[in-house]
């Protein structure tokens, strides 16, 4: 979960490192492929503990990052607010094409982790 927060409504200056020099690009090439495979595997369990609480949170725990306002922990919320983010990283031209392509690819399987919740 902290890889998603990480990539998703973190600055690159939080980083802590000076050759990253406040660019996205290689902030999102760090954090994109950790915060995949969280969706890949588990895009099924994080969206149930987003519907399940609706608008609210669960496992409060899990703090937002410095750009997420809403409630800590899992929320339907949040999880379009991810889902926008991971839109502006897929044309986010500071971030390599292979970061590109994968917040496509992590929308996608967030768009189909939706849909097969709605059957069930």
């Amino acid at each position: 979960m902290y890889r998603l927060r990480d990539l998703l409504e973190e600055d690159p200056d939080d980083d802590h490192t000076p050759e990253v020099d406040n660019k996205q690009g290689p902030h999102l090439d760090a954090y994109i492929l950790p915060a995949a495979v969280w969706i890949s595997i588990a895009s099924t369990v994080i969206f149930g503990f987003c519907k399940v609480n609706g608008d609210g949170a669960d496992r409060n725990d899990i703090c937002g990052g410095k750009h997420w306002t809403g409630s800590e922990g899992f929320s339907v919320d949040r999880w379009e607010w991810w889902k926008q983010r991971l839109e502006q990283i897929a044309v986010n031209e500071e971030a390599s094409e292979e970061t590109r392509n994968i917040a496509k690819k992590m929308m996608e399987t967030m768009v189909i982790t939706e849909a097969e919740a709605l059957k069930i």
